[in-house]
């Protein structure tokens, strides 16, 4: 699992193509740098890159994007193929990385081999050109290389990593050790990819493998829920068991305010009944030991999106977090002691669905969907509590650009609570009388 791993990235390590300054044209932005909307805040949405044109595939979309650091004019995009990159909060982009064209494999002029899936940044309190940032590339699911392999083993994630803001990239050798002797191997790209704010040399990487790695893996740790960790910024990594059953979208991992804390939501089955539960579980030593919380005594979860926010702001002794899945959204105050059931998430015409929940100023916010999955109606709200979580004002979502789709498209939302607060990630809209999203755009929010 471990060697075989290490041997394979390094031979598609030796192939990536390091491109700073523009290898690939960028075309120009719009003349209007973004359009804005008042709703609860104020909202700004700008134009993602405009991408170059694959041969008979034509412009590649964007995928996925991250503020860096604390700094909201600095963002970087991708389409899976180049890196790009604004200092002007996405008025103008320029290319800094560029995937080299012997890594890709074409089938009908399609580029399969392996793609860019994600890009990940602690967002701590450095300055920008002391960020670091991890671009993950994952084989994509036509790779010729991986076929044959579900039931054996995948082929290996690559990483590569900026430590200047994302102004130029490197890519990370794999270097296993006795303590890390892994290589992440993933059939599918990762469904987590998390960087903390407190180290931005660690990251955290689960993704589905081949069968063969999944009995490793549970075989190693003595469970069939966990991920990668490395800590040496992606050159080594190791295994971390996971408390609760695996269930994919519907368990989700980020850090807290101190190092090696985490919080985990996911489901918990009881042993004294057949019930399952939705719970939380909180960590102080990197998952060592995990403590566990349930929002509600009853039993009941829904296979779906779930998410944690946490309050990153100082001042506060207790953590104050919120906790979101189908079944509705939760706030403690108390660091997870205990659960107050949010208000605001229910419609008169049935379910909202919680699709995004996070924290600006001290304040939580959850956006709340009509639609578990897909375009949403004219519903979609967009709810603000005050710190107990007791009251809430409800506003519509902004709908400017189209009917609600996703906020946070590709883990792209992010947080800053530094001197600039805001949340900002890809959104998509879905135009009306249309039930097909436009391309991404940048969506920001600002506490008014």
């Amino acid at each position: 699992m471990n060697l075989r791993g290490a041997r394979v990235a390094v031979a598609f390590a030796a192939v990536l193509v390091t491109a700073a300054g523009g290898s690939l044209p960028v075309r120009g932005a719009a003349a209007a740098c973004g359009s804005t909307q008042s709703a609860g805040g104020r909202w700004t949405a700008v134009d993602v890159p405009a991408t170059p044109s694959l041969p008979a595939v034509g412009a590649t979309p964007v995928v996925t994007s991250t503020v860096v650091g604390q700094d909201p004019s600095v963002v970087l995009a991708t389409d899976g193929i180049g890196v790009f990159r604004s200092t002007d909060g996405g008025c103008t982009w320029r290319s800094a990385y560029t995937v080299g064209a012997a890594d890709y494999w074409s089938g009908g002029g399609l580029a399969v081999a392996y793609s860019i899936t994600d890009i990940v940044n602690g967002h701590s309190a450095a300055p920008v050109s002391r960020q670091d940032v991890y671009l993950v590339l994952s084989p994509n699911w036509l790779n010729p290389l991986s076929e044959g392999t579900t039931l054996g083993f995948a082929l290996p994630e690559i990483i590569v990593a900026s430590h200047d803001g994302g102004a130029t990239f490197a890519n990370v050798p794999p270097a296993p050790t006795a303590a890390s002797p892994l290589v992440p191997e993933c059939l599918s790209p990762p469904s987590t990819v998390m960087v903390p704010p407190t180290d931005s040399r660690t990251l955290y990487l689960q993704c589905t493998g081949g069968l063969a790695q999944g009995l490793v893996g549970s075989s190693l740790v003595g469970s069939t829920n966990y991920l990668y960790r490395s800590v040496d910024g992606g050159a080594s990594w190791s295994l971390l068991a996971l408390p609760g059953a695996a269930f994919g979208l519907s368990q989700s991992l980020v850090a807290g305010r101190a190092a090696r804390e985490l919080w985990f939501i996911g489901v918990w089955y009881a042993t004294t009944s057949d019930g399952s539960y939705l719970a939380i579980w909180h960590s102080t030593d990197g998952g060592a030991r995990w403590a566990m919380s349930i929002p509600e005594d009853r039993p009941g979860w829904a296979n779906g999106q779930t998410g944690i926010a946490v309050d990153m702001t100082l001042g506060h002794r207790a953590e104050r977090v919120v906790a979101y899945a189908a079944t509705g959204a939760y706030l403690s105050t108390d660091t997870g002691r205990h659960w107050t059931r949010l208000p605001g998430v229910a419609s008169s015409g049935g379910q909202m669905f919680p699709a995004v929940a996070f924290f600006v100023r001290d304040t939580p916010y959850v956006v709340a969907a009509s639609a578990a999955i897909g375009c949403a109606d004219s519903g979609t709200v967009f709810v603000r509590y005050t710190t107990s979580g007791r009251t809430a004002k409800s506003v519509r979502f902004p709908s400017r650009w189209g009917r609600y789709d996703s906020w946070g498209y590709g883990g792209s939302l992010a947080v800053l609570n530094g001197p600039a607060p805001l949340a900002s990630g890809l959104a998509t809209f879905c135009p009306a009388r249309s039930g097909q999203a436009a391309p991404p755009r940048l969506l920001t929010f600002r506490a008014g």
